[in-house]
């Protein structure tokens, strides 16, 4: 912002210590309420409720329960109106009439040569008494208000002789005007001048005519200093005028140039979030409503990522065969679960960061900030902001404004600005009577020079020849000289003492800074504890206003935005600026999530049907049964002597790397490359019973499809190694394989059916009706579905993963849907 006079900052400091009541004044809010209960700085003075209810605001609850729980403080809020009083007409008269000053004003200013403030400051130290500053001790040097009172009794008789001995002088003026006035009185005739026979010699109408010629000069001189004195006067109340409303203009309705927004446009912009943050309002209705339109794709996308979710449990805990009824290890591991779960991973993860999720993860985002409990800590976080807005607000209104209201400052002006003023008329009125006065002077000096005494013939012996005008002119130019000398040197002693303070104040306040405030604060006896509004105005002057701090927030790039100044601190005690509590905790994260909306529509396909990731999933689920991929685990088979000797024999050693399939099954090469699969075709229980059968006798009747394959016996000896093959291999067969097609159960989990029957519900039997709805969801009414636990054969569990492809295709069908249907919306 722009350099502005030092008188500023005295009207900004002053009203620091009347904060209190402007805030018990501003109690239709919550915060000063809430200070006041907590033993805020507001609890020791604000004890009326009258200011309170003069805003239809009752506080009694506040007052009576100073020092009370945070819980009770709460109950306060919930129950005060959540809106300060609002901005007054008042207000936006003000920054009217300070844009009308700075229209009316400002060219003056612009007229007026440049300001010299290495002059001025100059001049303000010589003005100020130099290193005797008596200001700058009181406030500085003192501690404590006693320290300070005790170094403000400097200020008395012989310092105002010592500075004003102006006013000493006029004081001897009016004796010596008595006894120039003696001489007017009948009995002191013989007083007068040339009241007898005597001559006036040329060395003395010398002194006197040099002496009123040094008096002539002097009083153009004065004339002239005078005028420079006036018109600088006239330039300063100008740019003063032009500086006050430029500030309250810049602070209060913003700066386009230095995109400074202003208190009262932030304020009016949350005051206006703040009343559409209500319940009832249009926006919340609008907002809830189209939170209510977006709910189905809140509950597909969620749908989807519980499906998927439950393919990934499905496989994790199906790696190991048991029979669960006796937990028997059954020597087997699915390998296909193995294999899918890195495939199913990346399906998740474009799932996650696609963009249906981002649509949810933006509307999530919006329907959690505008929750009951947050919606209210927001809010009551716009209210604790609001309040210290108001209060700098106000202070800014009632002293700066004061510079730009009519009848004011503008009334000083009328008196004092420009050379049809009154005080023009004055300083030229006061020449008048001085250049009368010297008229006076010269006149009797002339008459007698030059016409002191009648001469001529027709002269009367007796009358006294001395002509009466010298003396009468020379009484009159003494009298008011005496007199005139008398109200100057008064008023000169007098503007003496009162600029000497003024003056240190002046540099006081061009030095100041935070730390210097801190000071001043401390000097006054202000208390700063518990409260953050001191904290606030010496940041946003040391900020704003400071020219001493300029340089320093320049190299250190501090942040000049008015939220970043404004603390809002919740009930807990922690603090935070407004920038971070209404911004980065509310704001932000909104924001966030609809960038990644946009960030993903750029990365990510709108169809999630159409992922490849999904599709090569869909295709191995469609394409490759689970049971051809569940092996026997080699490394424990193999370990076993019963099943190790199957390695004996060539007709039984394939047996190991037997699926639990009955046929056989041979990849395609892009199955095969998805899984991983190497040597062709993974034989089926069958053809590895086919291949050691001949080995013995076999019992007829019997199937792989009924579990029960199997020789009756063994050609060969037990000794021999085709003997001992044959009985491990049949061993193997009908322990292991046919125990996990008759007794092993795997995880077939589902949804639980949200009709409350029960029983379970497949999304493999989801379709879109005739009207575009899709039925058989198993969404709840809660928007989410809830597991349902259940175990299968190896037969069911070969058709459960089957259909899976179907599951998906269905769940992420719908989510498409969704997405197409409500992405504008969102």
């Amino acid at each position: 912002m722009a350099r502005h006079p030092i008188w500023l900052w005295a009207a900004l400091l002053c009203s620091a210590k009347a904060q209190c009541p402007a805030d018990c004044q501003s109690c239709g809010g919550v915060s000063p309420c809430v200070d006041f209960c907590l033993g805020g700085s507001n609890s020791s003075t604000c004890g009326s409720d009258s200011s309170h209810a003069a805003n239809g605001t009752d506080c009694s609850a506040c007052q009576a329960g100073a020092g009370t729980t945070t819980e009770a403080v709460t109950s306060t809020i919930a129950t005060a109106p959540m809106t300060p009083a609002p901005i007054r007409d008042s207000d936006l008269e003000v920054v009217d009439y300070a844009g009308a000053n700075v229209d009316k004003f400002c060219s003056l200013a612009a007229e007026n040569p440049p300001i010299d403030y290495a002059k001025g400051r100059e001049k303000l130290e010589l003005s100020s008494g130099g290193d005797d500053n008596i200001v700058r001790k009181a406030l500085l040097a003192a501690d404590s208000p006693q320290e300070m009172e005790q170094l403000t009794r400097d200020l008395d008789v012989a310092f105002v002789i010592t500075k004003g001995y102006p006013m000493a002088i006029s004081f001897m003026v009016s004796g010596l005007f008595w006894i120039i006035c003696w001489t007017a009185c009948p009995c002191c005739k013989r007083c007068r001048c040339f009241q007898r026979e005597r001559e006036t010699g040329t060395r003395c109408l010398s002194c006197c005519a040099i002496l009123l010629f040094l008096v002539t000069g002097g009083f153009i001189a004065t004339v002239a200093l005078s005028f420079v004195g006036f018109f600088g006067m006239d330039a300063g109340l100008v740019t003063t005028t032009c500086s006050s409303a430029s500030l309250l203009e810049d602070l209060l309705g913003g700066d386009k140039a230095t995109n400074f927004v202003g208190i009262l446009p932030v304020v009016s912009t949350l005051e206006t979030l703040l009343a559409k943050l209500t319940p009832a309002s249009y926006f919340m209705a609008g907002v809830k409503d189209l939170l209510n339109q977006t709910t189905s794709l809140d509950e597909s996308v969620a749908l989807t990522k519980d499906t998927v979710a439950l393919l990934q449990r499905t496989m994790a805990t199906n790696v190991e065969v048991i029979i669960p009824s006796n937990n028997a290890d059954l020597m087997h591991v699915c390998e296909f679960c193995i294999k899918l779960l890195p495939i199913i991973e990346p399906v998740d993860e474009m799932l996650s960061t696609g963009v249906a999720s981002a649509l949810q993860s933006a509307r999530s985002e919006v329907d959690r900030q505008l929750d009951g409990k947050n919606l209210q800590a927001f809010k009551d976080g716009l209210v604790l902001s609001l309040s210290p807005l108001y209060d700098f607000k106000a202070t800014l209104v009632d002293t700066i404004g004061w510079f730009v209201r009519p009848g004011d400052f503008a009334e000083i002006l009328h008196w004092t600005q420009g050379t049809g003023s009154l005080l023009f008329f004055l300083v030229m009125y006061a020449f008048f009577v001085f250049a009368s006065i010297l008229t006076c002077a010269g006149c009797s000096l002339g008459i007698l020079a030059f016409k002191n005494k009648a001469e001529g013939i027709d002269v009367d012996p007796s009358v006294n020849p001395y002509r009466k005008s010298s003396y009468r002119l020379a009484l009159c130019a003494w009298t008011n000289a005496c007199i005139y000398s008398f109200n100057m040197f008064l008023i000169g002693g007098l503007m003496i003492v009162i600029v000497i303070p003024l003056s240190g104040l002046c540099l006081i306040m061009e030095d100041f800074d935070r730390n210097l405030g801190l000071q001043i604060f401390t000097a006054m006896g202000v208390n700063q504890s518990n409260s953050d509004n001191f904290a606030m105005l010496l940041d946003i002057s040391d900020k704003c206003l400071s020219t001493a701090s300029e340089d320093y927030h320049a190299q250190r790039n501090t942040s000049m935005n008015l939220m970043d100044m404004v603390l809002v601190r919740e009930l807990n005690g922690t603090r935070f600026t407004m920038r971070e509590k209404v911004v980065s905790l509310a704001v932000d994260p909104v924001n966030m999530r609809f960038d990644k909306i946009s960030n993903t529509l750029f990365s990510h396909p709108t169809n999630f049907t159409g992922v490849p990731e999904l599709q090569k999933l869909r295709r191995i689920l469609r394409d490759v049964p689970v049971d051809a991929m569940i092996f026997p685990n080699a490394t424990a088979l193999l370990a076993d002597a019963k099943y190790s000797v199957m390695l004996l024999d060539p007709r039984t050693e394939t047996g190991v790397v037997t699926s639990s399939a009955c046929a056989d099954f041979t990849p395609s090469a892009d199955l095969a490359a998805d899984l991983n699969i190497t040597g062709g075709t993974i034989q089926g229980i069958e053809s590895f019973f086919n291949s050691y059968k001949s080995m013995g006798v076999e019992n007829t009747g019997r199937s792989c499809a009924t579990s029960n394959l199997g020789l009756r016996s063994c050609t060969d000896p037990d000794t021999t190694d085709a003997g001992k093959a044959c009985r491990a291999a049949n061993n193997f067969m009908k322990t292991l394989k046919n125990g996990i097609g008759e007794y092993a159960r795997f995880s077939c989990d589902q949804f639980e059916d949200p009709s409350g029957s029960g029983g379970l519900c497949d999304v493999k039997n989801m379709y879109k009706d005739a009207n575009g709805v899709w039925q058989n969801t198993c969404i709840g009414a809660d928007g989410r579905v809830k597991p349902y636990k259940q175990r299968c054969s190896l037969k069911q569990f070969r058709k459960y993963m089957l259909d899976f492809d179907t599951r998906l295709e269905n769940v992420a069908a719908m989510m498409d849907d969704m997405v197409a249907a409500q992405m504008a919306t969102v």
